[in-house]
């Protein structure tokens, strides 16, 4: 019987309990080649608002050498989490002419997970088919966390996924079905892993429908149960959005809750799953703790008073917009070694006494000055 397709399937996915461990994965059908993409933001969203601790995507379509500096994940994510952690692989046998590259996989680790990670890695054949991260648990457990994209056979050129593997192991003497290659590759995979006595979680578009498939007898060797099926003993939804059975899977342990729904954009939809810390890690982690910074308090009138009037009068003494001007002013390209030196000198005045502004202080007598010394060598 065909799956059923749904918005929403399994559990309503609301509010995380603190001590349940929540697991996604997506197929994202590309990710954005720039970092003013709408899809950017909506991805965080995403993350953020159904509060994931380790979320897997595949088919991300990137290139990351090929992209601009300014838009690499790093320079695009930084401020999304307290703290976050990615490992991102894409086909490094190619090296395309543009930032577009078919595949790619990523997975997140988000605030807590990342004080657990012990290690990560990724497909060792470079054809971006897996990465993992490992986290560290109670009493030497560790729980590996697997991201994964099998692409489905398909004769829309050479750009393809499957295109790209064929071609490769061809020139590897390897003849096999890319697709096959995959099975068997992540079994020995696998295979290691659990010899490392490592507790697994393999997330991934299979291109296939786990009941009684090449796919499914893989894994059941490995004694691994798709989370969703086994919990919910039925018809589970289609999970593209032009498909009719579910070709997206978690296999993992026990699971306190999960399901599928529309998650980021894409035609593909989620599957998600929730597990008890205890499971997997012995217990979870106490919440992050962010220590307040020191800034100045401008709240006190007084205070914000003494410090514009001696901002000002140390700005006139050293005449520091007077010289900022004429430094730009007969300012050359590239600066030659002269004004470079010009430059540092104005700049570290400047720098010195913003510092001094954090160490302000009221005095004996009840007026407030800055009490760093200034350099007066300019």
């Amino acid at each position: 019987m065909d799956a059923i397709k749904l918005d929403h399937y399994g559990h309503y996915l609301g509010p995380k309990d603190k001590n349940s461990l929540r697991l996604g994965f997506q197929n994202v059908n590309g990710f954005p080649a720039t970092n003013y993409s709408e899809k950017n933001q909506a991805t965080y969203d995403f993350l953020q608002t159904n509060e994931f601790d380790v979320f897997g995507a595949a088919k991300l379509n990137c290139h990351w050498k090929n992209m601009p500096q300014d838009h690499r994940l790093p320079i695009r994510t930084y401020k999304w989490f307290s703290a976050a952690h990615t490992s991102t692989t894409y086909n490094h046998t190619e090296t395309p002419a543009s930032n577009w590259q078919i595949g790619g996989v990523r997975i997140w680790s988000i605030d807590q997970m990342v004080h657990r990670i012990s290690g990560q890695g990724s497909d060792q054949a470079g054809l971006s088919r897996w990465t993992w991260v490992r986290y560290r648990g109670k009493n030497q457990t560790a729980i590996r966390f697997v991201s994964g994209y099998r692409a489905s056979k398909s004769s829309k050129g050479v750009t393809t996924a499957y295109a790209q593997q064929r071609s490769t192991l061809l020139t590897r003497n390897d003849s096999r079905c890319p697709r096959k290659a995959f099975l068997e590759d992540l079994y020995n995979e696998i295979s290691k892993w659990q010899q490392e006595g490592d507790s697994l979680i393999i997330a991934l578009d299979a291109n296939e429908y786990m009941v009684q498939s090449p796919v499914s007898k893989t894994f059941e060797k490995c004694q691994l149960k798709e989370a969703i099926i086994k919990k919910y003993q039925g018809n589970t939804p289609a999970t593209h959005n032009k498909g009719s059975k579910t070709i997206d899977y978690l296999e993992q342990l026990e699971i306190e809750a999960g399901g599928y729904l529309e998650g980021i954009p894409s035609d593909h939809q989620a599957v998600w799953v929730d597990i008890a810390y205890s499971s997997v890690l012995g217990h979870p982690l106490p919440p992050i703790m962010h220590p307040k910074a020191r800034r100045l308090q401008c709240n006190d009138l007084r205070t914000t008073k003494a410090l514009i009037d001696k901002w000002e009068t140390f700005c006139k003494e050293h005449r520091l917009l007077e010289k900022a001007i004429m430094l730009e002013n007969q300012a050359t390209f590239p600066l030659n070694w002269e004004m470079q030196n010009t430059y540092k000198k104005l700049d570290k005045l400047r720098l010195d006494r913003i510092r001094a502004v954090e160490k302000l202080s009221k005095t004996k007598n009840g007026e407030y000055s800055l009490v760093s010394p200034i350099t007066d060598n300019f």
